[in-house]
């Protein structure tokens, strides 16, 4: 056993050693790393695309949400609570139509009509708290505006005229945040979060089928303006208002899913600022028409120091209208470009 252990301790005897010595085989030599290149990384693995199922639940919670995170701010009567209400159900309105399709018809649409129930006691109360500032507010920039229509009795007449139908609507959406159809409604709209009424289609991804919904809300857009083109009235440019805030809203909800981020975001902006535009537009056409409905109810036969009245107060809402009419083309053609620029990238 010893003759087989060297000096060294190994396992190898003398002749054995010299044997290796004398070999003309060369010394194995570590692995090149140059030949033996790292592995390539695994790719990323690709987030899941939503299905639809998935999209609905997750809009319809936000959307939910948020006109609950304003109840009571409204039911104080607070108007910014009123207005951010009022919004959160544009939003869940705007949701219900882009997803229509795959709901259960029945179950969507008499949850919209609920939801439109409310807007409509919201939206009376908003808009009448935007037309008091625009018609009965201060004149900071003109004073003596603002002293004048003071000791004007018909303006008086007007604003008390005015503040008494405001009255009244605060009072009627305050009936309706405690109504027993109210409560009914917010139950729904829980219900509706957990548990939205869904179609076959449902299980569908996401992507392609809101791109497509998308298209067509951008082509009801373009056939509102082409309708305006031909005829443009003040009922005209609201039609194309809504549209538009159709498919603003309906490319929030789709955005996660759509793609082109990018593009989204600058049809978005684009379509904010003719949006602003066209609300100053219809605030002050509202403005006028309310201001001709209060004279109506004082005195029909409209005599001559009331008529003069009204045609102060609708004369100040012509600015307003004018240049929203000046601005219109450019805000329109940049929201154009915008959509086709998103649109053919798909």
């Amino acid at each position: 056993m010893s003759d087989h252990i060297n000096q060294n301790g190994g396992l190898c005897g003398d002749s054995e050693l010299d044997a290796l010595a004398t070999s003309s085989t060369p010394p194995a030599t570590p692995p090149s790393r140059l030949h033996h290149p790292k592995p390539d990384p695994k790719p990323p693995r690709r987030k899941a695309r939503r299905t639809l199922s998935r999209a609905i639940r997750d809009r319809l919670t936000s959307d939910i949400n948020a006109l609950l995170a304003w109840q009571r701010p409204a039911a104080a009567l607070d108007p910014n609570g009123i207005h951010q209400m009022r919004r959160a159900t544009r939003r869940l309105r705007a949701t219900l139509r882009l997803f229509r399709p795959t709901l259960d018809s029945l179950w969507a649409g008499s949850l919209f009509d609920e939801v439109r129930w409310l807007a409509h006691h919201l939206g009376t109360v908003r808009d009448l708290d935007v037309v008091r500032e625009e018609l009965f507010g201060p004149h900071p920039d003109a004073p003596d505006i603002e002293d004048e229509d003071n000791h004007n009795p018909h303006f008086n007449l007007l604003r008390d005229a005015f503040d008494e139908n405001h009255r009244l609507a605060r009072l009627a959406l305050a009936e309706t945040l405690s109504s027993r159809r109210y409560t009914v409604l917010l139950d729904k709209l829980r219900e509706a979060a957990r548990h939205p009424w869904l179609k076959g289609d449902a299980a569908d991804p996401a992507r392609k089928t809101l791109r497509r919904r998308v298209k067509k809300l951008a082509d009801k857009v373009r056939n509102a303006h082409d309708a305006l083109t031909l005829e443009p009235t003040d009922e005209a440019y609201h039609r194309l208002r809504r549209r538009a805030k159709d498919l603003r809203l309906g490319l929030d909800a789709a955005a996660p899913d759509i793609g082109r981020r990018k593009k989204v975001k600058r049809l978005d902006i684009r379509l904010s600022r003719l949006l602003a535009m066209l609300g100053d537009r219809q605030d002050a056409v509202v403005a006028s028409r309310i201001v001709e409905v209060l004279a109506d109810g004082l005195d029909p036969t409209h005599p001559p120091e009331l008529h003069a009245t009204v045609e102060s107060l609708i004369d100040r809402q012509q600015p307003i209208i004018l240049d929203a009419d000046r601005q219109f083309p450019d805000a329109w053609r940049a929201a154009r470009r915008a959509c086709r620029d998103l649109l053919d990238s798909w």
